[in-house]
């Protein structure tokens, strides 16, 4: 975040006024600083603090202008050289010594590091941020909490920003300090920034990851103090009595700003911004609040604001993967913050920053980049020659509670075969890779003496991939898995967005594609989050009727469809389900799967990790659409109700609970992990047996739930 200190002189061309260091920004750092890190610490204490780091965007804007208000150069390789060795050896070493240290951390304590460590090694090419925000597509991307380089999105944001910027620099004329050079800069920058402000709006309430971790959305914030140090050299700030109580009152809205709960983060954003701008311009000797942000403790907080933002987040994450954030724990944690933050700046950024890395500034950005590329080749080379090497902990028991949707062996994975926000793969690759055949036999998925499975669904179709990876090794058998995150099959008409519109589409070209490939024999799997769409207490878009009744008309239609095939439907009633404290989340925002489940070096875990519900609550929930469901079995032979409940309830409890014999057997608040998914497979497989839809017995080799 932090860039040089403060310079500038005048010039006989463009006049800008002499701009000395100004040691109140230090001050302004470290107030934006300590707030990110309390928000991080507890987002309860200061719900908005992390738009510290949009403060840090304005200072960052108004700082990198004034340090190149008086620098002159002949040529525009000159003043491209000059200005990249000062990025680079400013941001660089202390980066690089960061991400090289918590990689190694992470991989003691993440079973499955490679997100993590794919974020770090973008982060030293200034690209975390791009990487961010296509991970955000994913349904069940890894936690950000638990990501210790998902902090590093803001350096992308600015790195890829000072692309843009020394362009406009030398091009305005206020790089080869022109005839109104500072005057064209001026308006350039203020075009740029309201565009940029425009789609940050825009996209907001839309696609909040694009308007938070792309550069474009974010131009007007770093542009924003471009323009108040071009335009407060046309303009003094007032003096007197105002200039004196403003810094106050600007510093008490701002507070009150990062207050805001964390749903007004549009606003907030655009008025911690305004009002960072107000405290620059109004921050001068003399008022009020100039002593206190100058005094040495704050100054040398600010002058290590850097290395603050780039380990705090490392060591809040390491601690969240071991012992956990308390009480007890925060006032240690605060200090090896500062311990790591105070020895990169001595060691790393202050003494790589004076030396010289070449004979001139072009080595010196060619030195920087070629090493941080090495480094990157490094990085991804060691990573695949170590997977999974130096972790500490019991690896089995971790992907057991924290994986879902992978089947060894096969295709089905991520995002291979399913959609999410209009992401995903092409219907014909899904329909070829999804189709899964038993190792040594060939695709004979036409083959009319093989029995086909079709599951289709939304994100609950994948708590099937441990049924699937049993019966996948029985020859006699074929199965295809597709499902479409957040859209029910059958799927019906719901409010959306433009990218979930383009999901329910694509729900509706799977279940058609499905449907009209059905051939005698062939069993429909329907697994979605039924509680999720078809609570009574909810009303469906579009129509007046209820949406169980909108839905049960739509699977009647599909019944019938595959009775005329000879085919067979069944759908899974509702699982138990833990509603989240917080209702964005799936689980209490301080806690996540990975860290509910004890290991070595995390002897405790979160009780909020325990999710209860009392029984007969669930089962009322429940009730009124298993009875709409059972009455529709009775009237066609051709369809059937499987009900999980009991077996992941049983009815001898009072409390439904997400663990059982100290296992977490939910992946959040109603997805099934591999634990949850095991027990489901055995009671299926019995289900199916039952309905003489597959031969056998429950106790086929690949069936071991825990419950035994």
């Amino acid at each position: 975040m932090q860039v040089d200190a403060l310079t500038g002189a005048s010039n006989t061309k463009t006049p800008i006024p002499k701009s000395p260091y100004r040691p109140e920004i230090d001050g302004l750092r470290a107030f934006a600083v300590i707030a990110v890190i309390i928000n991080h610490f507890n987002k309860d204490l200061l719900p908005s603090g992390y738009l510290g780091v949009d403060i840090f965007f304005v200072i960052s804007g108004y700082v990198i202008t004034s340090s190149l208000a008086n620098h002159r150069s002949e040529s525009f390789g000159d003043f491209f050289f000059c200005f990249y060795a000062r990025r680079v050896k400013r941001l660089v070493p202390a980066l690089v010594v960061f991400v090289l240290i918590t990689s190694v951390l992470i991989c003691l304590f993440n079973p499955d590091p490679g997100v993590s460590l794919g974020v770090g090694r973008r982060a030293l090419l200034g690209i975390s941020n791009i990487n961010l925000y296509r991970a955000s597509t994913d349904y069940f991307a890894t936690s950000t909490e638990l990501n210790p380089f998902t902090h590093t999105w803001s350096l992308g944001v600015e790195e890829q920003f000072y692309l843009l910027f020394p362009l406009l620099i030398w091009f305005s004329g206020f790089g080869r300090v022109a005839s109104h050079g500072a005057r064209n800069l001026l308006w350039v920058t203020l075009t740029l920034s309201i565009a940029s402000l425009i789609a940050f709006i825009y996209l907001y309430p839309v696609n909040q990851p694009a308007a938070y971790f792309l550069m474009p959305p974010r131009i007007w914030e770093l542009g924003t103090g471009c323009v108040l140090f071009l335009g407060l050299n046309q303009k003094k700030s007032p003096n007197g009595w105002l200039g004196r109580i403003a810094p106050l009152l600007i510093t008490i809205a701002l507070i009150a700003t990062l207050l805001l709960p964390q749903d007004q983060g549009l606003p907030a954003t655009v008025l911690v911004a305004t009002l960072t701008a107000g405290l620059i311009a109004y921050l001068r000797r003399g008022s009020m609040l100039f002593s206190w942000f100058t005094q040495k403790p704050i100054a040398f907080v600010g002058a290590i604001s850097y290395s603050l933002y780039l380990w705090h987040w490392s060591v809040l994450c390491i601690s969240r993967w071991t012992i956990g954030i308390h009480w007890w724990s925060a006032p240690f944690q605060a200090i090896l913050i500062f311990i790591l933050a105070i020895g990169s700046f001595r060691f790393i950024e202050a003494p790589l920053r004076r030396v010289s890395w070449g004979a001139t500034k072009s080595r010196e950005v060619l030195c920087a980049t070629g090493a941080t590329f090495v480094i990157f080749i490094g990085l991804s080379l060691s990573q695949r020659l170590t997977e999974g090497a130096l972790y500490l902990g019991d690896k089995d028991k971790a992907i057991r509670a924290t994986q879902r949707e992978v089947v060894e062996g096969t295709a089905i994975a991520p995002g291979k075969c399913s959609w999410f926000k209009g992401n995903g793969p092409s219907l014909p690759s899904a329909l070829r890779d999804c189709t899964l055949t038993p190792p040594g036999m060939t695709f004979d998925y036409e083959n009319t003496a093989i029995k086909r499975f079709f599951i289709l669904g939304d994100s609950h179709a994948s708590n099937f991939t441990a049924w699937i990876s049993a019966m996948n090794k029985i020859k006699k058998y074929r199965i295809r898995i597709l499902y479409v995150n957040s859209q029910i099959s059958p799927p019906m008409p719901r409010a959306l967005d433009g990218r979930g519109l383009l999901d329910l589409r694509q729900q509706e070209r799977v279940t058609s594609t499905t449907a009209k490939s059905l051939r005698k024999g062939d069993v429909v799997i329907l697994s979605n989050y039924l509680l999720g769409y078809l609570s009574p207490k909810r009303s469906c878009r579009f129509t007046s009727t209820s949406c169980i009744k909108l839905w049960t008309e739509k699977l009647q239609a599909l019944v019938d469809q595959a009775k005329r095939s000879g085919a067979v439907a069944i759908v899974i009633s509702p699982l138990p389900d833990f509603p989240p404290k917080q209702a964005s989340t799936n689980m209490p925002w301080n806690i996540t799967k990975e860290t509910c489940t004890k290991q070595l070096f995390r002897p405790f875990i979160d009780h909020d990790c325990f999710q209860q519900r009392a029984r007969i609550g669930l089962a009322t929930d429940i009730a009124p659409i298993l009875l709409v469901l059972k009455a529709m079995e009775a009237r066609n032979n051709n369809f059937y109700v499987y009900n999980p409940f009991p077996l992941m309830c049983p009815d001898s409890a009072s409390m439904c609970s997400n663990y059982y014999n100290g296992e977490m057997i939910f992946f959040d608040n109603h997805h099934l992990n591999l634990n949850g998914a095991r027990i489901m497979s055995e009671g299926f497989n019995q289900f199916l047996i039952e309905k003489k839809l597959i031969t056998g017995t429950s106790k086929k080799p690949g069936f071991s739930g825990i419950r035994k």
